[in-house]
């Protein structure tokens, strides 16, 4: 211990502020802050110690043997005046001449203060300070500022073992050690991370997730490299960025990650992850690898400046399969992928903006189920680079439920949504499973709104549900679907594409009920290829771009279109190619097209008939019925054989009610003539046998 003198030279103490001289007083000495009495010493070797001194005349320090001396302290004190040795030794402080705190003499390196529990604790602006004093002895309590101003015991060496991060050894007294103490919460810059982003600081970060699970790491910059935080929580304040610090790879997973997910329920609260400037970017490293754990969750949190945001390991061989990986309120953005996922069931993205990404927003590529994506903004992805997918989301997907629900996703370089089942890459298949895609707004951007299908043409994607959206100003089709089985697309609103507003491919049991589909360059329902399509209730406007309204392939079969409303097409409002279905309209501007013999076509209308043409090849075995419909139908029908020296013996046209305008029966084999007109055709001009189908 070194005692250190109050001043220099021999104080002379006063009464008061006159001058007079403390003649005959008594000084006594108390820890700073406290009433607790703490022993002067007589010189530096603190040989000689007295719990209080009298003054001489002069107002001067004396020891018992009248001798004049300095006393020495060795910490921070209060100095009391008492004008009599009882009341110094009843330590009244109501009875003393003057009480003066917070004194520090020259040569003590720590001042010492009090905690609530009644500990004195000495301070340390830093711990090189503290580690170089030469004053401490076995007991002490330290708090040492530049560590977070946390506290430490003084324990001998010889029962820890030092690890210059919670447990540091003291060079000032070598046979001293400070110990952290434990609390609930461990700050990495207790533990001795600095903060400024100049070293690797994982394992001080490791460190202090071994003390306790809820990290917090304070503002600054610290630099990690596949730090795989323990359950639990980690706080970064505002100001705090983790960065990763090096390109080495985690395991066997051939990936680079500032953070490595593969324990159960890690919680990540705030803060910044980006990569340390210069370190070069390969593929599959990023901000956070999800490469197992459960019940993983970022929260407020911006991730930006890598590689891949938060992403899947490079292994891609889908052993380390995570649980609930949450995504909530972050700000994800200019990135290669803003997301890059693998290996997850159960993955939530919720309220977070993803853009700006050189590639996709968010992109699922192996092994990804029970997806929901909700509540985003997701806008401005791709950077044009050749090659690349360059989507909104692009969404390889393993089945269970999908959800995409009430996300803005715009301006993205090539489509909205893509979702897509590749059988030969995914180690499950799409059937038997739910997509949903419901409330979004999809807009703005240079590829299609939303495109479902199979990249290797093997099976189907199943159970699809798209509802209640708004699609337009898309620079290719707004809806797109190709081997999809099972499936609803209704009542979303569809204008403003480039193509079409609607197009099927190879689907089966599809229901497309209750859309408006308006303004879309070319067709607003295209229905080119599939079994069993229920084209039902849409309202489908023509416009100076929209210049089809419903077209139903010739490779379409079984299928029906009923009940829209398809009106104001400068070419058709409905055109039909081909095998066994029904189209009944409200107001008519169509066309009937059979490209292979014995086909059946039914086409009936509830409101007027006009402007139909059947046109059928004159080699063909054909029944055509045209219906037109109502409530009240009559029940005279017959056959039309003939015309214009054409027989047509195995040919009926059958009429139910009238049909009024100019509506013909074409020949497509040789010069397209009219052969067969049928105007002003009623009820009671047909009878007999005839083939009609009512659809109700």
């Amino acid at each position: 211990m070194v005692w250190s003198p109050v001043t220099g030279l021999p104080i002379q103490y006063s009464e008061d502020a006159s001058g007079t001289a403390a003649s005959g007083n008594y000084l006594k000495f108390y820890a700073s802050g406290t009433t607790t009495p703490i022993n002067m010493a007589t010189d530096s070797t603190g040989g000689t110690t007295l719990a209080k001194c009298q003054l001489n005349s002069l107002g001067q320090a004396i020891n018992g043997s009248s001798a004049v001396f300095i006393p020495h302290i060795d910490q921070k004190y209060k100095a009391v005046l008492y004008p009599d040795s009882t009341t110094a030794d009843a330590n009244t402080f109501a009875s003393a001449i003057w009480v003066v705190d917070g004194i520090t003499p020259p040569g003590v390196d720590a001042l010492v203060s009090v905690r609530a529990s009644g500990e004195f604790v000495k301070e340390f602006d830093t711990m090189a300070a503290a580690i170089a004093s030469t004053t401490l002895v076995v007991g002490d309590v330290l708090l040492i500022k530049d560590r977070a101003n946390s506290h430490w015991d003084v324990v001998l060496s010889s029962g820890v073992t030092e690890n210059g991060r919670n447990i540091v050894q003291c060079v000032g007294v070598g046979t001293l050690s400070f110990v952290l103490r434990d609390n609930e919460i461990a700050n990495v810059r207790e533990f001795g991370a600095d903060g400024t982003g100049a070293t690797d600081d994982t394992a001080i970060f490791e460190e202090a997730n071994s003390v306790s699970l809820t990290i917090q790491v304070p503002p600054g910059v610290y630099n990690t490299t596949n730090w795989v935080p323990l359950e639990g929580t980690v706080i970064l304040a505002h100001g705090a960025t983790i960065q990763r610090g090096a390109t080495t790879t985690y395991g066997a997973t051939g990936s680079s990650a500032a953070i490595v997910i593969a324990n159960d329920s890690v919680k990540i609260y705030g803060g910044k992850i980006t990569d340390k400037s210069g370190l070069s970017q390969a593929t599959f490293s990023g901000g956070i690898l999800i490469d197992g754990g459960s019940n993983f969750a970022a929260n407020n949190t911006e991730i930006t400046g890598l590689w891949a945001g938060v992403f899947g390991n490079a292994a891609q061989n889908g052993t380390n399969l995570a649980n609930d990986a949450t995504l909530n309120a972050c700000w994800i953005h200019d990135n290669q992928h803003n997301t890059y996922f693998a290996d997850i069931d159960g993955l939530i993205v919720n309220g977070s903006v993803l853009e700006r990404a050189n590639r996709d927003g968010m992109k699922t590529y192996r092994n990804v189920k029970n997806i929901s994506i909700t509540s985003n903004i997701i806008r401005d992805n791709g950077d044009g680079t050749v090659g690349q997918s360059r989507d909104g989301l692009d969404l390889f997907i393993a089945g269970n439920t999908i959800i995409i629900s009430g996300n803005q996703i715009y301006n993205n370089e090539a489509k909205g949504i893509d979702i897509k089942r590749n059988a030969t890459g995914d180690p499950e298949t799409l059937e038997n499973h739910k997509i949903i895609i419901t409330g979004n707004h999809i807009y703005g951007n240079g590829g299609e709104g939303i495109q479902n299908e199979v990249v290797d043409g093997v099976g189907y994607v199943e159970n699809l549900s798209v509802y209640g959206n708004h699609v337009y100003n898309n620079s290719a089709r707004g809806i797109y679907c190709t081997y999809v089985r099972h499936g609803d697309i209704s009542h979303n609103h569809i204008y403003g594409n480039v193509t079409d507003g609607i197009r099927l491919d190879d689907v089966d049991d599809i229901r497309v009920i209750g859309n408006h589909v308006t303004d879309n360059t070319g067709t607003g329902i295209n229905m080119v290829s599939g079994d069993s399509v229920y084209v039902m209730g849409n309202q489908v406007k023509g416009t100076a771009n929209q210049v089809n309204g419903i077209l139903m392939g010739s490779s379409l079969t079984a299928s029906v279109c009923r009940d829209n409303d398809s009106t104001g097409h400068s070419s058709v409002d409905y055109q039909c190619y081909g095998t066994a279905f029904n189209v009944r309209g409200k107001t008519l501007n169509a066309k009937i097209e059979n490209t292979t013999a014995s086909q059946f076509l039914g086409f009936t209308s509830k409101g007027s008939v006009s402007g139909l043409e059947v046109m059928l090849d004159n080699t063909a075995t054909m029944d055509v019925t045209v219906t037109k419909y109502s409530d009240t139908a009559g029940t005279s029908v017959g056959n039309i054989a003939s015309n214009a020296g054409v027989s047509f013996a195995t040919t009926r046209v059958a009429v139910q009610q009238s049909i009024t305008g100019s509506n013909s029966v074409r020949n497509l084999a040789g010069s397209n003539a009219i052969l067969l007109t049928l105007a002003n055709i009623t009820s009671s001009f047909v009878t007999g046998y005839a083939r009609l189908h009512y659809i109700d």
